[in-house]
């Protein structure tokens, strides 16, 4: 320690007090605080003046502010000059997700002295447009002394005329650390609750939502006042109630009780698509409901906020997807999968087809079966039609859904769905991953379901036959002419598509493009620091990648391009 203040000092005096800080701060962060912190109150140096005039130009910017927010709980200073420092390193942080943890620090400043937290309050409230988020620190630090006193002086700013007054001794009074004082908590409540019945703002509200809700957390035993003034608050369906709903169910869903869940649920129904912050929140809520094993709840809610917002999609929720395609998941996975498409609502049929291409491949799914097996034939068939109509371009995913559905259904429905849906339009698009799939997974269907799948495969094998036989026929191929053109006219389309493809690849501006016309390997010289350079042989590769593409489409394209939107649209209620 005694070191690396010397150290300290001597750079000081040759002008390297930052670069020696930076050079020092990540290897020996502990020691080199308490040394800035000596070498101010020593009056060595006035890093308060250092860190307010530090310019936002570069990266050293937020490092210094991190610096300063260390060190500023242990350093004695004039409040005014104090709080000078942190607006202005406030405001240069520009809207950075980390501006405001200056003033977390600066309440542990006033924690040093009562009369920190009085003179910093009584200049915050003699110009609150320009010291507006000092009032809230203050009180907290002030509390910290006499919470009586302090939570007073907040109770009776909030009946303050000047909203940002009001909203600041709102805040403090969530912030405070009460140590289960009843008594105190109490009086706070019946402050909050009188000040959110006489008509509050939506902005006023939304903070005395947060203040309840932080009550609420850090007491053992929460009493009916307080669920009851949480539950008030709720029911105030403004944006910025809303938007303080979201946070508190973003990260503390497991913490709100059982009875007060469904009204959060029910405020959240209300949010707008515009507001990206809110959707964000909402988002990381359902996440946390399903690993919460609250499925149920996430369902109704995700599923309502699809519905009653005609911009929103199943995209916007990134996280909720990826939690649903955890295996834990699945039986959630399916039981949405099942209802949606069984909901004849649009949006929710959307969210379906995007539900499997957000999925990095085509892989087997099943139906919940507890929601077939109350399905008439009538709706099982319609069941079937909504699978090959959102997911044919899935094949793999159609088709398993298609053979989970026939597990539950009767023969004649049976024969229908493998004859009509899987044979006649999946077979007959992808006849070759089709046949795959099912040939990987007969062994494991019922004897009935065996029995059809297998009569369609000896059909698609027969196809098969007979069209290879037709190829043989002279008076079906085209002549050497023909085939030239053809040709011809593909590459011509490939290449056009191919420099389309270039205008817009990331791919292209990582690596240098070098057309080679024979070769085997490539040789490189690569160059180190120390002037050293190494001759690489790396062997050549090829890469390739291949999709099926719906044979139907080439052969019948009208035919089935109505089929599928006929498939799609029937039944839609909206």
């Amino acid at each position: 320690m005694q070191s690396i203040l010397d150290e300290l000092t001597e750079e000081i005096k040759n002008n390297n007090f930052f670069e020696f800080v930076r050079s020092k701060y990540f290897t020996n962060e502990n020691d080199l605080v308490v040394a800035i912190a000596t070498v101010h109150n020593s009056k060595i140096i006035d890093v308060v003046e250092f860190f307010k005039t530090f310019p936002n130009n570069n990266n050293n910017f937020y490092l210094a502010k991190h610096i300063f927010e260390k060190v500023l709980p242990s350093i004695e200073h004039p409040v005014i000059k104090v709080m000078e420092c942190v607006d202005a390193l406030f405001k240069s942080a520009d809207g950075d997700m980390t501006a405001g943890a200056v003033f977390q620090s600066f309440m542990k400043y006033c924690s040093q002295k009562q009369s920190y937290s009085e003179e910093a309050l009584c200049v915050a409230l003699n110009s609150i447009e320009d010291w507006e988020y000092f009032v809230s620190p203050s009180i907290v630090a002030g509390a910290s002394f006499d919470i009586q006193l302090w939570s007073d002086k907040a109770i009776q700013l909030i009946l303050s005329d000047q909203v940002k007054v009001k909203s600041q001794a709102i805040i403090a009074l969530g912030e405070i650390t009460y140590d289960n004082d009843i008594t105190i908590i109490k009086k706070v409540i019946l402050a909050l609750t009188q000040a959110q019945q006489s008509l509050a703002s939506d902005e006023i509200n939304a903070k005395i939502l947060f203040s309840t809700f932080r009550i609420f957390l850090n007491l053992d035993s929460p009493f009916n006042e307080l669920t009851e003034l949480i539950e008030a608050a709720l029911k105030l369906n403004g944006d910025s109630t809303i938007h303080q709903t979201s946070n508190i169910f973003a990260f503390n869903v497991e913490r709100i009780p059982n009875a007060l869940l469904p009204v959060f649920l029910e405020s959240l129904k209300k949010l707008k698509g515009t507001n990206l912050g809110t959707l964000k929140n909402v988002d990381i809520g359902i996440y946390n409901l399903l690993k919460n094993k609250m499925e149920n709840e996430a369902i109704a809610l995700i599923e309502t906020l699809l519905l009653l917002n005609k911009t929103l999609t199943i995209e916007q929720f990134e996280m909720t997807r990826s939690q649903l395609f955890e295996v834990e998941n699945s039986s959630v996975l399916y039981k949405i999968i099942t209802k949606w498409l069984l909901s004849k609502k649009i949006q929710l049929l959307k969210a379906i087809e995007f539900l499997s291409f957000s999925n990095d491949v085509d892989e087997p799914f099943q139906l919940d079966m507890t929601q077939v097996s109350l399905l008439s034939n009538e709706e099982k068939i319609f069941l079937t039609r909504k699978i090959v109509g959102w997911l044919m371009l899935r094949p793999i995913t159609a088709t398993s859904l298609l053979i989970s559905l026939m597990n539950e259904a009767s023969e004649q429905v049976i024969e229908e769905i493998s004859s009509l849906y899987i044979y006649n339009i999946m077979f007959m698009n992808f006849p070759n991953s089709q046949k795959k799939f099912v040939e990987s997974i007969l062994e494991q269907q019922g004897q009935i379901v065996q029995n059809q799948l297998r009569i369609i495969l000896q059909k698609l094998d027969s196809y098969e036959q007979d069209l290879n036989l037709s190829l043989k026929l002279l008076e079906l191929q085209p002549t050497q002419s023909q085939k030239e053109t053809y040709s011809r006219n593909h590459s011509m389309k490939m290449k056009s598509v191919y420099k389309k493809a270039q205008e817009k690849s990331i791919f292209r501006q990582l690596v240098r493009h070098q057309l080679i016309l024979y070769s085997n390997k490539t040789i490189s010289h690569i160059h180190y620091g120390n002037g050293e350079v190494k001759r690489e042989v790396f062997p050549m590769h090829t890469f390739q990648a291949s999709v099926e593409y719906p044979r139907l489409d080439v052969l019948e394209p009208h035919n089935l391009d109505y089929f599928i939107k006929t498939f799609r649209i029937e039944g839609i209620t909206e």
